[in-house]
């Protein structure tokens, strides 16, 4: 059960689409997809939910913002440290606004004081 809704019940499309909607996910290796820019990475959550292109960059500006790293919007993974990387990944984790937020290490990478701002962004 989750958010009242029985996911056993669900078919396999219904049920990624709830996952989509309801679960982010922070994974320790990060996941980044390395021919897709940081905006790209962040927003394909809000793709697979059919939002419009506008909307989506509003919102992963939004979201980058409150990680600290909307500068790095248009740059690759593989040119960013271990620290924005990690961030990348929380923003994607985020960037739906889910109920649930499962994390493998989400500050591993970080110093100390991002470490504290992100946990908040979090609500941890």
């Amino acid at each position: 059960m989750l958010n009242g809704r029985d996911t056993r019940a669900l078919s396999k499309k219904q049920y990624t689409r709830f996952r989509n909607e309801n679960v982010g996910w922070v994974f320790q290796n990060f996941k980044l997809i390395d021919n897709m820019t940081v905006a790209d990475n962040v927003g394909l959550p809000l793709q697979y939910q059919g939002k419009p292109h506008k909307e989506i960059r509003r919102i992963v500006e939004d979201v980058l913002a409150q990680v600290g790293i909307l500068d790095k919007a248009d740059t690759y993974p593989k040119l960013l440290s271990g620290g924005q990387q990690q961030r990348v990944a929380i923003a994607r984790a985020i960037v739906t606004n889910p109920n649930i937020v499962i994390a493998d290490e989400p500050t591993g990478a970080l110093d100390s004081a991002t470490t504290i701002e992100i946990m908040d962004v979090l609500g941890a």
